[in-house]
């Protein structure tokens, strides 16, 4: 006992374990040390434990996390468009400017910063978590930007080489040599993930195949990456490359190696497990031993895109290894194009932009964690001596999430589009689809990122209750992606929407548009709703004394919470058991109102805002009902 310091033939367990570590040690804080440390001692009685601990409490080490002062100096690490990211030792800091900056200068910068809140929601891309997850925590408002001296490195060399060149469109140029980007979405994040450089590594050991033998052109690779490492000041992405690949020379079972790339890497950057660019390398580097069937190979690939982006495209996935090798061509071509003025690379990026437009319609939106995966995994198991297995689970798992039916719960969720009101009535398997409300134009990824989660493509009503912007900013944007098969935008006393009855309660002819909003009361599984749209306190004394004995379980509160809306009459009347807001942070209106946040401590009724609590959905069972928030709130509705 107490005797073996050794993680051989351990690795992988340990990569597993801080894995679980990084994803839980928000929530779950020192108490995961505790538990990991207890099942390590159990499983293996002896002094590995204390290498176990060490790597733990590693990955416990925040790193550039330490508020930046206001006046900063640093290095600008991240040029885009509209924003650079300054670093130095302590800290890393983005500073939102239209002036182009060149990579790697040192500058001092005078503000005053501002905490990045994270945008809480099921599925939405937040660039300010993505943000976080660099060890970028803070922004400056109001800088004054001097600069020390310009970057003098080979990467600020290429950057002022491509800004010379007199070319119309230099995007691609920057995007593949320098990782600078002028969008951040999901598509660029993706792109820059270091595909390009293992793409031309790929294609400089396919011209060496002939020429040298396996283990010079192992070499070789490994200085090429040291070099590019060099030159790019070893970005996480070129790292990445650099262990899979010289851990793939050690002389170490093949678990043992899979395991301690991984370790290494969440060592050095424990966010990279949010990272769809981490899993598709493992799945890429280590495919011969984890995957030794092809179709494996897809459903992974198929997963993980789906775990990260809310969609997967099949015929990429087939195709990736081809893809890999055309951003690798692309990557040699930008370089050549620095020094040799050609139309070679722009016609590429045609062929590029065409062929990825094309492959595009293939696109099957869902998130893929949901109840529904147990179907999956069960008809896998039914196809067990089967020789057609996985083939057969593949097409199974492009239904089931072509068709919403991962998703087999009903629900009704208000989404957070920030100051504004969307919410989505959604029954099991997608069959009947209606929303409430689009948001603001504004908030259009958010819920559109929602809606393709939720494998949605039909949505059967889209009810406006009233024509303030931020209800219905994106009626033309639904319409154009989404197949849209009724709009109910005035006054019907009752109607049905397949299974679902909805009353319209305001039949008052109001002094405004906000007065004018529908207001429909609904019951879904013995659960009643009430959503209020923007109506003030005399619309809902009219609506009290008609329906004098109105009483709903959820209300949507009026307004965002407006002390305008909510009157204490009404509220009393309707006695909810559970409050809704739908308001965005720091809005200018400063909604909720703490007049109307007190009359519901006061009266005794709990309540939910999106602005704190992110998407919040109520799912109903034949058993129970439930809500639950992105913050991972949690309770059953009696």
């Amino acid at each position: 006992m107490f005797t073996d310091f050794s993680l051989k033939n351990r690795w992988i367990l340990t990569s597993v374990l801080l894995i679980i570590v990084i994803l839980l040690k928000d929530k779950l804080g020192i108490n995961i040390l505790i538990l990991v440390s207890g099942f390590w001692l159990i499983k293996y009685k002896d002094k590995s434990i204390v290498l176990i601990l060490c790597l733990i409490l590693i990955v416990f080490i925040n790193r550039y996390n330490e508020k930046p002062y206001t006046n900063i100096t640093g290095y600008i690490t991240k040029v885009t468009s509209s924003y650079i990211i300054i670093e130095n030792l302590k800290t890393k800091t983005i500073v939102y400017t239209d002036r182009k900056y060149i990579i790697d200068s040192k500058v001092n910068i005078k503000g005053y910063y501002e905490y990045l809140d994270r945008r809480p929601g099921f599925f939405n891309f937040d660039f300010n978590d993505y943000l976080n997850k660099k060890g970028v925590f803070y922004k400056l408002k109001n800088t004054d930007i001097n600069i020390i001296n310009n970057g003098k490195t080979i990467r600020s060399f290429i950057q002022v080489k491509i800004d010379n060149l007199n070319f119309n469109n230099k995007s691609w140029l920057y995007k593949s040599l320098l990782n600078i980007t002028y969008k951040d979405d999901i598509e660029s994040i993706f792109l820059t993930s270091g595909f390009n450089i293992l793409g031309f590594i790929l294609i400089i050991k396919k011209l060496l195949n002939r020429l040298f033998y396996k283990k010079t052109i192992n070499k070789i690779e490994i200085i090429l990456l040291m070099i590019l490492g060099i030159i790019y000041t070893f970005p996480i992405k070129i790292i990445r490359l650099l262990i899979f690949k010289v851990i793939k020379q050690f002389n170490l079972n093949n678990k043992d190696k899979i395991g301690l790339s991984i370790v290494l890497l969440l060592l050095i950057d424990p966010n990279q497990v949010f990272n769809i660019g981490f899993w598709i390398l493992i799945g890429f580097y280590y495919s011969d031993y984890l995957f030794k069937e092809r179709p494996k190979r897809y459903l992974y690939m198929f997963f993980i895109q789906g775990l990260f982006n809310k969609q997967f495209n099949f015929i990429l996935t087939i195709l990736y290894i081809f893809y890999v090798y055309f951003l690798g061509i692309i990557y040699i071509l930008s370089i050549i194009t620095l020094f040799i003025k050609s139309n070679i690379f722009y016609f590429v990026i045609e062929i590029y932009n065409y062929f990825f437009n094309l492959i595009d319609t293939f696109n099957i939106y869902g998130y893929p964690l949901g109840i529904g995966i147990l179907f999956i995994i069960y008809i896998n198991y039914l196809l067990k001596n089967n020789k057609l297995r996985w083939y057969f689970t593949i097409i199974f798992y492009m239904l089931i999430l072509k068709f919403g039916y991962i998703h087999i719960l009903s629900e009704v969720t208000f989404i957070n589009v920030g100051q504004g009101d969307s919410i989505l009535i959604r029954s099991y398997f997608n069959k009947t689809n209606i929303l409430i409300d689009t948001g603001s134009k504004y908030q259009y990824s958010y819920l559109k990122q929602y809606l393709n989660a939720k494998g949605i493509s039909k949505i059967d009503t889209l009810i406006i209750t009233h024509y303030d912007e931020d209800h219905c900013g994106n009626i033309d944007n639904l319409f154009n992606d989404f197949n849209v098969i009724e709009i109910k935008d005035f006054y019907i006393e009752e109607f049905k929407v397949n299974e679902f009855t909805f009353y319209d309660l305001n039949q008052f002819k109001g002094k405004d548009e906000n007065d004018n909003s529908l207001v429909h009361y609904t019951n879904i599984n013995n659960i009643s709703f009430l959503f209020t749209g923007d109506i003030s306190k005399e619309i809902e004394d009219k609506i009290i004394k008609k329906y004098d004995l109105l009483e709903v379980d959820i209300l949507k509160l009026a307004h965002h919470g407006s002390n305008t809306s909510s009157s204490k009459n009404f509220i009393k009347q309707v006695n909810p058991k559970i409050a809704i807001i739908s308001s965005g942070k720091n809005n200018l209106y400063k909604h909720p109102s703490i007049e109307v946040l007190n009359l519901l401590d006061n009266e005794g009724i709990f309540y939910l805002d999106t602005k704190n609590e992110g998407d919040i959905t109520i799912y109903f069972t034949k058993i129970f009902n439930v809500f639950y928030t992105s913050k991972g709130r949690i309770g059953i509705i009696k």
